[in-house]
C-alpha cells in the first residue's frame, strides 16, 4: 500500500515537473499525439497496434475520418510531374497518388503548421531556396517552375482549386466554392508579402470607416482586414492593380489612413485624381485639410499655432502665408511628394520648405535665435555672485526651492501636475520609447529596482530620485546649472553631456538595472542585504 501511494506521490510530483516545463517553454503538442495508435493502425490479438493500417491502407479515408472538411488539395490524383525537390524531399505516395501524408507529417512533434514535411527540408537548404516558404516549397516539388508563370487569380477552370475548395465546373452553387482558406489561400505564394495595414494602410481604425464597414458586410478581425478584404482575388494579369475599389473608396475617407508618399492615396486631400496642370482640394483651408487627420486621435497635433497672423514675427517670403496667416502649407510643401518620390523622401521626409536643417534651425527661419537662446533655462540659474536667480526657478517650479534644506522631490513643487511637462515642450518626442526604446517615464519601478533606487546614494555616491514613486526626466537628468544643488549625491550630472546623472549611458542604466551590471564592474553595481 505504502509503495502504491509512493509511485502516486512521484507521478503527481513528475506531472508538475513537466507541465511546468512544456508551460515555461510552450512545447507544442500535435493533436495526433492524444489519439490511440489503434485509431489508424490494426491491432493483434493482445490489443498492440501493429504497423498494418486499416481500410487496407487507405490513407485518406483513415484522415477523413477526423478530416472531413479540410481537404485543402486534391488527393487520389497521380503526379505527372516529379522534381529535384520532390525527390530530395521523398514526398511519400499511395500506389503513386498523392495523399494527405504527401505532405503532412502525421508523427511530427516539432512546432511546425499543419505538421508539413516541409520545414526540415528548407531548414537544410535555405541557401538555395532563398524565397521558398513552408507551403510554396511543396507546391513546387510537383508543379516547378510553373507557378510563377501562372497567374491563379485569372477566371480559368483549372485554378480555381489553387484557392477554393472545389473546381467551379463541379458545382456552381456549392457553398465549398466560395470558403476561402483564411489568410492561408494566400500564403503558399505570398508568405513573404509584409501586410501594410499597420503602417498607414488601414482604414478600419476610424470608427466612421468601421460603420460603413459593417453596412458593406466586409470581413474584418479586430479592425484588421484580410487579403481579400482590400485586394482583387480575380483579375487577369499579374501586372493589373489588384486593389479594390471598396477599399479605397473607404480609404480615401478614412481619417486613420496616412496618405503621405503614397500614390495610392492622392484623393485623401484631392477631390479628383490630381495632374500637374489641376490639383482640386477637397477643403481649400490648408488647417482644416490637414487638422482632420492631425487632431492627436489618428495622427500628431499641429506643433505650431497655425491661423493666426504673425505680428512680432516677419516670416520670409518662401515661407507662404494664406490670407496673411499662418497654414500647415507655411513650413511644409506638400506638392515635394509628387516629384521624384524615392530620393525626395529620403532626403526630406517631412517636405519641409527648406530640408536638411535641424529642428531648431528651421524654427530660426522667422524666429530670433538669439532672443530664444536666452530663454534656455538650464543656463544662468546662478548671478556672478553665486546666487540663484529666482525668475529662471519659477520656469519649471511654481516656488522657489530651498536648495539648502531640500533633499529630493519630495518637498518640491512644480509648475505643472505632472513636471515632465515642463520637459517636453522644448524636447519633445521622448515622453514614449526612451531611452533605449522603452518608455521609462510615467513608470512605477518594480520592487527590484525600487531597491535599487533607494540604495543608489550608498551604492554609486548618485541620488535617483522618484515623483509620487514614479519616473520622471529628472530621475536620469539633472536640469540645474552646476552650484544649484548643495548636495553632492543629487548634483551629479549637471555638467555631463545631455545633463545625465551618471557619465555614460550604460552607467545610467546599470545604476537601476544591477541585474544587467557586466561582471568586472558588478562590484560596484551589487546591493547590499
Amino acid at each position: 500500500m505504502k509503495m502504491f501511494i509512493k509511485k502516486i506521490i512521484l507521478l503527481f510530483v513528475a506531472n508538475l515537473i513537466f507541465a511546468s516545463a512544456a508551460k515555461a517553454q510552450k512545447i507544442f503538442t500535435p493533436k495526433h499525439d492524444k489519439i490511440d495508435c489503434i485509431a489508424c493502425h490494426k491491432s493483434d490479438y493482445h490489443g498492440k497496434p501493429t504497423k498494418e493500417l486499416i481500410y487496407g491502407g487507405n490513407v485518406i479515408k483513415i484522415c477523413q475520418k477526423c478530416h472531413q472538411q479540410v481537404m485543402k488539395h486534391p488527393t487520389a490524383i497521380k503526379v505527372k510531374n516529379r522534381t529535384i525537390i520532390f525527390s530530395l524531399m521523398k514526398l511519400p505516395l499511395y500506389n503513386g497518388k498523392i495523399t494527405c501524408t504527401t505532405c503532412h507529417q502525421i508523427h511530427l512533434r516539432e512546432n511546425v503548421d499543419y505538421l508539413l514535411r516541409s520545414k526540415n527540408f528548407l531548414r537544410h537548404n535555405r541557401d538555395i531556396l532563398p524565397n521558398l516558404n513552408l507551403y510554396s516549397v511543396l507546391c513546387v516539388a510537383c508543379h516547378g517552375d510553373f507557378l510563377e508563370k501562372k497567374n491563379v487569380h485569372d477566371r480559368q477552370k483549372n485554378n480555381c482549386t489553387y484557392c477554393h475548395l472545389v473546381s467551379i465546373d463541379k458545382d456552381k452553387n456549392n457553398q465549398r466554392l466560395k470558403d476561402f482558406l483564411g489568410k492561408y489561400s494566400c500564403t503558399p505564394c505570398h508568405q513573404n508579402v509584409i501586410c501594410s495595414i499597420d503602417r498607414g494602410y488601414n482604414p478600419f481604425i476610424d470608427p466612421e470607416i468601421q460603420k460603413k464597414a459593417k453596412e458593406l458586410n466586409l470581413n474584418l478581425s479586430n479592425k484588421k482586414p484580410i487579403c481579400t478584404t482590400c485586394h482583387l482575388n480575380h483579375f487577369k494579369t499579374k501586372e493589373e492593380n489588384s486593389i479594390k475599389e471598396t477599399y479605397l473608396l473607404l480609404a480615401w475617407e478614412s481619417r486613420s489612413i496616412n496618405p503621405h508618399w503614397k500614390k495610392l492615396f492622392c484623393k485623401n486631400c484631392h477631390s479628383n485624381q490630381p495632374s500637374p496642370n489641376r490639383a482640386p482640394l477637397k477643403n481649400k483651408n490648408f488647417n482644416q485639410l490637414c487638422q482632420r487627420c492631425h487632431n492627436d486621435q489618428f495622427a500628431r497635433a499641429d506643433i505650431h499655432p497655425v491661423g493666426i497672423k504673425p505680428k512680432k514675427i516677419k516670416v520670409p517670403k518662401f515661407l507662404p502665408l494664406q490670407d496673411g496667416l499662418l497654414t500647415c502649407e507655411t513650413c511644409h510643401n506638400a506638392r515635394i511628394q509628387c516629384f521624384r518620390y524615392k530620393e525626395a523622401k529620403r532626403i526630406n521626409p517631412l517636405f519641409l520648405r527648406v530640408a536638411g536643417l535641424s529642428r531648431y534651425q528651421f524654427c530660426f527661419l522667422c524666429h530670433e535665435a538669439n532672443t530664444y537662446r536666452r530663454m534656455n533655462p538650464h543656463e544662468n540659474q546662478i548671478d556672478k555672485k553665486g546666487q540663484v536667480i529666482k525668475e529662471k526657478c519659477l520656469l519649471c517650479h511654481s516656488s522657489v526651492p530651498d536648495p539648502e534644506h531640500n533633499f529630493g522631490l519630495k518637498d518640491i513643487k512644480f509648475a505643472m501636475k505632472d513636471p515632465d511637462e515642463c520637459c517636453i515642450g522644448c524636447h519633445p518626442g521622448y515622453e514614449k520609447n526612451h531611452p533605449a526604446g522603452y518608455t521609462h517615464t510615467g513608470v512605477k519601478p518594480s520592487k527590484k529596482i525600487k531597491k535599487a533606487i533607494d540604495t543608489s546614494i550608498e551604492r554609486i555616491g548618485v541620488e535617483i530620485p522618484l515623483y509620487n514613486g514614479r519616473i520622471i526626466c529628472a530621475t536620469c537628468h539633472n536640469p540645474h546649472q552646476e552650484g544649484v544643488i548643495k548636495f553632492k549625491a543629487a548634483a551629479t550630472g549637471s555638467l555631463q553631456y545631455n545633463k545625465l546623472r551618471l557619465k555614460a549611458t550604460t552607467e545610467m542604466c546599470l545604476a537601476c538595472h544591477i541585474d544587467k551590471a557586466f561582471h568586472k564592474k558588478s562590484t560596484n553595481h551589487t546591493i547590499k542585504k
